[in-house]
């Protein structure tokens, strides 16, 4: 038998109830430790949300706070816009006002443009002995020249016989008259009258020009041609302004002290004030750098010869140069006016942060992808009235006389130079429906990198001075104030036609047979 002791056996329950009251404190003690893990887990959750809706609220106003800062730099940029254009309008308004003097002296543009005569008459716009003014005489033969076609597309012909004059008493400056044919009577016609209705403009010299600027192509055969150009020049007592990489070549001319340069990059405006007309010497390219020499400001008459390839705007062939030059010096010339855009640069979230001068093309403005290897995406506004969104490779806003360039190798329109309007043609659009359009002269266009955009984009003015659009910027794109008055070597018309023909090729084809008898 197995004695237990009584002891023993009186302390067992004892010893189990402390056991079971000890297992319930630890489970307790670790309940209620994953109960106030459980809180705090749940207390940093809530947390964690209260904190993502803080950050959402304050991404959601930084977002409204960018997009009015946007809309208030584009409204200030807008008004800039419009504030430049009155500016430039009031001058040339008080700047064609009537001479001192005169009857109704104090009169208007406007109401000297509403004066009528008799119809059988030629209606023509003279600008009497314009002489230089403060902004010399190249800037008052464009300012002129402006004024005219603008009253030429302006006026009622049928009804109205305008003679407009301007007079500037400033000495040691070149006059001239500008002479524009706005309509002629047919008398031919039985019954009834017609009107051939031309807007034709011809300068003629008061006096012999003092100083003329040369631009050529930098290539040896032209500098060889060039040689006698400028000695011809020199002979008829014309001092020749040239560039600086280029004076060099011609000091051993004889009279070479009438040969001048200058040393900035830039040509200065003090010798901008005393230029009467530009001779280039190349192709198309020279005549644009001749043109973009002077800036967004005016512009002097451009005799073209031709020494390029296509030569759109180098009516005139090398070889005639003596007599080119002679008549134009002597007799005066036919004026093409060729209209120029203007743009100016809006950065984003700066306010109205545009180039001072902006730039100003003779042929076009492009807007492209650059490098990147995603679509272009632009916001098109047109007097900030929503276009449409180009997705593609880019955009080109020509001048007509950019028609025939890349506007045309892109499968835009072609317009004859004298129309005043701004062609607006995708390059290369994602879309069966994306055609060029043409808008008229009096709009702006507004085109935007939008925020949304993959990449940022390159602009570029007549194919040079390369800039980069970001995300937000925007370019504004007006037509320029100042047309190139270029000297035409029959008619506008005729030149266009002929370049057209013999560049393009246009509507060549073998002609139909007649039908045999």
């Amino acid at each position: 038998l197995c004695l237990v002791p009584l002891w023993s056996l009186t302390s067992l329950p004892s010893n189990r109830s402390a056991r079971w009251e000890r297992d319930v404190d630890v489970t307790k003690q670790a309940s209620k430790r994953d109960f106030d893990r459980l809180r705090n887990h749940v207390a940093m959750e809530e947390e964690s949300m209260r904190m993502g809706e803080i950050a959402s609220a304050l991404e959601d106003a930084a977002s409204l706070l960018r997009k009015s800062t946007k809309k208030e730099a584009e409204a200030l940029a807008l008004a800039n816009e419009w504030k430049r254009k009155y500016e430039i309008e009031k001058a040339k308004v008080e700047t064609l006002q009537r001479e001192p003097g005169a009857s109704d002296s104090s009169e208007s543009l406007p109401a000297i443009f509403s004066k009528s005569s008799s119809i059988n008459k030629l209606n023509q716009i003279y600008v009497d002995d314009c002489g230089g003014s403060e902004v010399g005489a190249a800037a008052a033969a464009a300012i002129s020249l402006a004024a005219a076609h603008a009253f030429s597309m302006a006026s009622d012909g049928r009804k109205s016989h305008a003679i407009l004059r301007r007079t500037i008493s400033q000495p040691g400056k070149v006059g001239f008259r500008l002479i524009c044919n706005v309509q002629d009577k047919d008398d031919t016609c039985a019954g009834y009258e017609k009107y051939i209705w031309s807007n034709e403009l011809r300068l003629m010299w008061l006096e012999t020009p003092r100083q003329i600027l040369m631009v050529m192509k930098p290539q040896r055969e032209v500098r060889i041609r060039a040689m006698a150009i400028i000695q011809d020049l020199l002979d008829h007592g014309l001092t020749v302004l040239l560039e600086p990489s280029v004076a060099q070549s011609f000091e051993s001319l004889t009279n070479s002290h009438m040969i001048r340069t200058w040393e900035d990059d830039s040509l200065p405006q003090q010798e901008i004030d005393n230029i009467d007309f530009v001779v280039t010497l190349g192709g198309d390219g020279t005549v644009l750098w001749a043109t973009k020499l002077f800036g967004d400001g005016p512009v002097p008459p451009v005799i073209s010869l031709a020494m390029g390839s296509l030569g759109f705007m180098t009516p005139f062939p090398v070889d005639e140069y003596k007599n080119v030059i002679d008549e134009c010096i002597s007799a005066g010339f036919r004026l093409n006016l060729r209209h120029r855009l203007h743009c100016s640069i809006l950065k984003a979230g700066k306010g109205p942060q545009c180039n001072a001068k902006g730039h100003s093309v003779l042929n076009e403005v492009v807007i492209d992808r650059g490098g990147s290897p995603f679509l272009t995406q632009l916001e098109c506004y047109c007097d900030e009235n929503f276009a449409t969104m180009v997705e593609g490779d880019g955009l080109i806003i020509s001048s007509t006389t950019g028609s025939t360039a890349y506007n045309l190798a892109a499968g835009g329109p072609i317009v004859q130079p004298e129309v005043p309007a701004m062609i607006f043609t995708p390059v290369c659009p994602h879309s069966l429906s994306f055609r060029p359009l043409v808008f008229p002269s009096t709009v702006t266009l507004k085109i935007t990198v939008p925020d949304t955009a993959r990449a940022n984009c390159n602009i570029y003015y007549d194919g040079s001075d390369k800039q980069i659009l970001e995300r937000g910027d925007s370019v504004l794109i007006s037509m320029s104030m100042f047309p190139v008055p270029h000297v035409a070597y029959n008619t506008p018309i005729t030149d266009w036609f002929h370049g057209v023909r013999q560049n393009l090729h246009w509507n060549l084809r073998k002609p139909q047979l007649k039908l045999s008898g």
